[in-house]
């Protein structure tokens, strides 16, 4: 399967496009004036995006708020997407977390052609520096899960349950009805 090229634009014209229009498909995170195209999520993704988004807020409505496919800023010239971007409970300011508002955690859902290691690397290079203490990796077509915490050198899988802090959910009721 041939990539798509990547396109460079300037960060005024991916915020006109892509958040204040929701124009351009596929969606596209932002990386230093690249467009880089996001995978789409299968069946058995979007699954895991609404199991996990109703646990968390089933469980922890009160402390949390929970976003799907949400557009962050985690710097003055990288917007990301993460599949579940979970956020504390507090006043909110502008149309999406910016560089001085990082997420509680982020969530990757592995899809095709998506690889583990670039999902930890986005952890890494991204989601941590920014201030995001805890990121989740799922991969709904093994049922797997791995959990990397700012303080970790490299994230762990799990087996049973995944936490970020105050937040502990049981992987079954993740990959559950998959």
């Amino acid at each position: 399967m041939a990539t798509q090229p990547r396109t460079q634009v300037s960060v005024e014209e991916y915020i006109d496009a892509y958040i204040l229009r929701g124009d351009p498909e596929p969606a596209c995170e932002y990386v230093d004036g690249e467009l880089i195209p996001k995978a789409l999520g299968t069946r058995k993704h979007g699954r895991v995006a609404m199991n996990l988004g109703y646990l968390i807020l089933m469980h922890y409505e009160q402390q949390f708020r929970v976003s799907a496919e949400q557009h962050v800023q985690n710097r003055p010239s990288r917007f990301r997407i993460p599949d579940v971007a979970v956020e504390e409970r507090k006043p909110e300011e502008g149309r999406y977390p910016g560089t001085n508002d990082p997420v509680y955690l982020c969530v990757e859902i592995l899809s095709p052609p998506d690889t583990l290691e670039g999902m930890l690397s986005k952890c890494r290079s991204d989601y941590h520096p920014w201030g995001v203490p805890y990121c989740w990796v799922l991969d709904p077509e093994a049922c797997r899960a791995w959990e990397y915490h700012a303080l970790d050198a490299e994230g762990r899988e799990v087996r049973e349950k995944i936490a970020a802090g105050a937040i502990t959910l049981q992987l079954c009721d993740i990959f559950h009805d998959l």
